[in-house]
């Protein structure tokens, strides 16, 4: 029989539901040492699950040596890892690394670093892997949870808004009153060349600048409730939200005084 030793959990705080954009396997070395010693690897929602032999009473003994560890590595779903990932510092050629702390707890969130390391599957690089010490593992004592927590970029959100009124008074609400947003000055055009090119194309039209007075953590849920409200009155429920692959910039064009 088998019983469960430990689990791996991928938390993006990008997918705040659903699968995340990422797949979890052992390395070479690793697969290896788990066929060796007779451990079973299944894969679960988010991350994957290690199994050890044990008898028939359940007890399990320490088939591998304390100075082992076990690694998996990271690969992303597609191309737009990047877009909403916080890499943090990391150079050239480097990965985020999570390893397990000595602390023996049924749930660990893994401590956060960075290696030097390269790789590919189907196509997509290398961008995590999680490196358990085996000696540091409950072997015995029940299944232990490690979390590796990946987080998302924070970017402040600007939004260019163009009327044919410039008396017109505009401002932007949250509803759920979680995010302020402030008319800003139009910059100078070596300041800010998105508001210089909106200027120079629509010259007949009047552009005003919002911008959050906090930074938004990029998510795949929409945040929603995100008011334009013109001379007291909504005019628009649900403001499209900017993404950060656009650098959290959102163009909202030709708001009609009489809309």
């Amino acid at each position: 029989m088998y019983k469960e030793l430990f689990e791996i959990i991928i938390d993006h705080q990008y997918f705040t539901s659903g699968s995340v954009d990422l797949t979890i396997k052992p390395t070479a070395d690793t697969l290896k040492l788990l066929d060796k010693s007779h451990f079973r690897v299944r894969p679960i929602r988010n991350g994957l699950r290690v199994y050890i032999h044990a008898n028939e009473e359940g007890k399990v003994h320490k088939v591998v040596d304390a100075i082992e560890k076990f690694q998996f590595d990271l690969f992303p779903k597609s191309s737009a890892y990047q877009l909403y990932t916080d890499l943090g510092d990391l150079k050239a050629g480097e990965i985020i690394l999570f390893t397990n702390p000595t602390v023996k707890t049924q749930e660990v969130v893994l401590e956060v670093s960075s290696v030097v390391a390269a790789g590919q599957y189907q196509g997509y690089p290398l961008v995590g892997r999680v490196a358990l010490n085996v000696v540091d593992l409950s072997i015995g004592g029940g299944m232990q949870t490690f979390r590796a927590v990946l987080k998302s970029p924070a970017i402040k959100w600007r939004y260019y808004l163009l009327s044919d009124n410039s008396n017109t008074e505009l401002v932007i609400q949250d509803r759920n009153n979680h995010f302020t947003f402030h008319q800003q000055e139009i910059p100078g055009a070596e300041e800010d060349l998105i508001a210089h090119a909106l200027q120079l194309n629509y010259p007949d039209l009047n552009l005003s600048l919002f911008e959050s007075k906090q930074a938004i953590l990029s998510s795949n849920k929409p945040v929603k409730n995100l008011q334009l409200i013109r001379d007291g009155e909504v005019l628009i429920r649900h403001l499209p939200n900017p993404s950060a692959s656009h650098s959290g910039i959102k163009i909202i064009k030709a708001i009609r005084a009489n809309a």
